[in-house]
């Protein structure tokens, strides 16, 4: 008996600490709506963050690059070029708009 009493407060106990963790740009995701000037073409198109490492991959195509991620905003930084964008999360799908730009993109985690 004690040991499903210990089991159940330790379910519990996990659960509420999974509910009040904050989401993370770690992992792959994909832009699976698109809206804003020519916004559709990014349809499809994979925001892969590894480290401090960010990665678009579409196809075979792959771009990473250097990021510095802060608690709304990532950068793509190839040594020669730097692109800025801003992101919040919506549940479980990542909203993210580049900045200077009307485009916004919705995606979900693979």
């Amino acid at each position: 008996m004690k040991k499903i009493i210990s089991i159940i407060i330790i379910s519990i106990v996990m659960t509420a600490c999974n509910k009040n963790s904050k989401p993370t740009l770690q992992g792959d995701w994909e832009i699976v709506k698109a809206e804003g000037t020519f916004a559709e073409d990014n349809l499809g198109t994979h925001y892969i963050f590894e480290k401090e490492q960010f990665t678009m991959a579409k196809g075979d195509f792959k771009n990473p690059a250097k990021t510095t991620i802060t608690d709304s905003t990532f950068t793509w930084d190839n040594g020669s070029m730097v692109s800025e964008f801003n992101y919040h999360f919506d549940g479980d799908k990542l909203m993210v708009s580049p900045k200077g730009s009307d485009q916004v993109f919705t995606l979900e985690k693979k």
